[in-house]
C-alpha cells in the first residue's frame, strides 16, 4: 500500500535556503517520528530503503535562485513530501506525522508555518496500474538523478531507469502482483527507447560530498503499447511518483513527473 505524505507550508518571514534542501527535508521527516522506534527501523533495514523525500518546493511558483541561493519570501507557500513504500510501517508513519503537536518547523535557516498535510494512498500495488497504455511517454526528472553501476550512470535509459523501478516493486509488492523481472526488462531493452531528450547535470551536497545527476526531460517511445507490459510500464512510473527513481532516493534525488504525451497530459497517482 505505497503513500504519499505532503506536508505544506507558509514561510514566517523572508530566508535564502541552498537550492536543493533533500538533506534538509530528510532530517526534518526524522524529526517528526523521533518519538517513536521508526527512526531506527528505517536505519536499519537493509537493503532497498522503504522510504523515499521530496525536497522543499514551492506550490505555486518558481524557485528565485540568485547567486546559488534560494530566495524565500514572507508568506510564500511550499511543500516537502514523504514517500511510504512499505505497508507495515505506512500507518504508524502517517500517524506520528499528523500527530506532530509542532506548529512550525525550521529547515536550514529558515522556519515556516505547518499549514496542512495531504495523503495519497493506494489499497495495494495494483491499484497503481492504471487502466490505460500510452505510445509515448515523458518523464521529467525534477531533482539531480543518476543510476548505479561500476560508475554513476548520468542517462536515463530504459533498461536502468526500469531495472531500479522493478527492483523497488518487487521488494515491497504483494507477492500475487510481482513482476518477472528478467522478462519484462528484456521487452524493455526491445521495445522501450528514448526518443527526445533535453537534459543538464546538476551537483548537489549530502553529508559533505558532492554528487552529480541529470535534470530535464526524456520522452520515450513504447513500441507495444497493447501488451500488458505496456501497463505495468506505466504502474511502476506512477510508484516512481512515490519512490523516487536511482540512488540517493532518501535524500531528495530522483523526483519525477509522468507525462502521457500521446494525449498530452499528465499522468498523477489519482
Amino acid at each position: 500500500m505505497p503513500m504519499l505524505i505532503s506536508v505544506n507550508l507558509r514561510a514566517t518571514e523572508k530566508a535564502e535556503l541552498p537550492p536543493f534542501t533533500g538533506e534538509h527535508t530528510r532530517g526534518i521527516f526524522f524529526s517528526m517520528i523521533a518519538g517513536s522506534d521508526l527512526a531506527m527501523v528505517l536505519h536499519e533495514k537493509p537493503g532497498i530503503k522503504p522510504y523515499s523525500i521530496k525536497p522543499l518546493h514551492p506550490i505555486t511558483e518558481k524557485m528565485n535562485v540568485k547567486n546559488n541561493r534560494w530566495i524565500i519570501r514572507k508568506d510564500m507557500r511550499l511543500s516537502f513530501g514523504i514517500g511510504i513504500l512499505d505497508t507495515d510501517i505506512e500507518d504508524k508513519i502517517l500517524a506520528e506525522i499528523v500527530s506532530s503537536t509542532k506548529e512550525t518547523i525550521k529547515i536550514h535557516q529558515a522556519t515556516f508555518y505547518i499549514e496542512s498535510f495531504e495523503v495519497y494512498k493506494k489499497s495495494n500495488y495494483e491499484d497503481l496500474l492504471p487502466g490505460f497504455t500510452s505510445s509515448f511517454i515523458g518523464i521529467m526528472f525534477k531533482t539531480p538523478t543518476f543510476f548505479g553501476g561500476h560508475h554513476p550512470h548520468l542517462y536515463p535509459d530504459a533498461t536502468h531507469l526500469f531495472t531500479n523501478l522493478i527492483n523497488i516493486w518487487n521488494t515491497f509488492a504483494e507477492e500475487n502482483i510481482k513482476i518477472e523481472k528478467e522478462s519484462f526488462l528484456g521487452w524493455v531493452s526491445e521495445r522501450v527507447y528514448i526518443r527526445h531528450y533535453n537534459l543538464k547535470t546538476r551537483e548537489v551536497r549530502i553529508k559533505g560530498s558532492k554528487i552529480v545527476g541529470f535534470k530535464g526531460m526524456a520522452s520515450y517511445i513504447i513500441m507495444d503499447p497493447d501488451l500488458e507490459d505496456a501497463e505495468y510500464l506505466l504502474g511502476l512510473l506512477r510508484l516512481g511518483l512515490i519512490s523516487n527513481v536511482g540512488l540517493k532516493r532518501t535524500y531528495g534525488m530522483g523526483v519525477i513527473k509522468v507525462y502521457n504525451l500521446a494525449k498530452r497530459q499528465p499522468i498523477s497517482l489519482t
